[in-house]
């Protein structure tokens, strides 16, 4: 696999791993947890086998984060508290599915099948986000 540092390949840092050849018909779109960043995950990628495969390992922005303090780390939104209850940052979602958004399409004009992007949405973003993308039926991974 070849990798490409610093992009997601839309609008943003991250990394890219594709196969040397250049020749791949999946994709895997791989967001990191609070406080990470893609190189955190980076080399599970080649290990994994998946031979025809494209990851895209986006790095979420720096922000303040209310419920650590306010301290800035990478994060796809700020979040305000662990109750349910709580207000959403719903501009740092929407900065989020936008960016995810955009890289899924991306991949989709390039002539990727929609059935053959997978995300993995454990930490990333709203409902709705899952909920657009799976019209578009793509893969939803916890």
């Amino acid at each position: 696999m070849k990798s490409i540092r610093t992009a997601d390949g839309v609008v943003g840092k991250g990394i890219v791993h594709e196969p040397r050849s250049g020749d791949y018909r999946n994709v895997v779109i791989w967001m990191h947890g609070l406080g990470d960043t893609a190189d955190g995950w980076a080399s599970l990628m080649p290990e994994l086998g998946l031979e025809h495969t494209k990851f895209i390992l986006p790095t979420a922005p720096k922000r303040p984060i209310s419920l650590n303090g306010g301290m800035l780390m990478n994060g796809w939104s700020d979040i305000y508290s662990l109750s349910s209850s709580d207000r959403e940052d719903e501009s740092g979602f929407k900065e989020s599915r936008e960016r995810i958004h955009g890289i899924v399409k991306a991949e989709i004009d390039a002539g990727i099948e929609p059935s053959k992007v997978a995300l993995s949405l454990h930490v990333v973003t709203d409902d709705s986000t899952a909920c657009r993308l799976s019209d578009r039926r793509c893969t939803i991974g916890i």
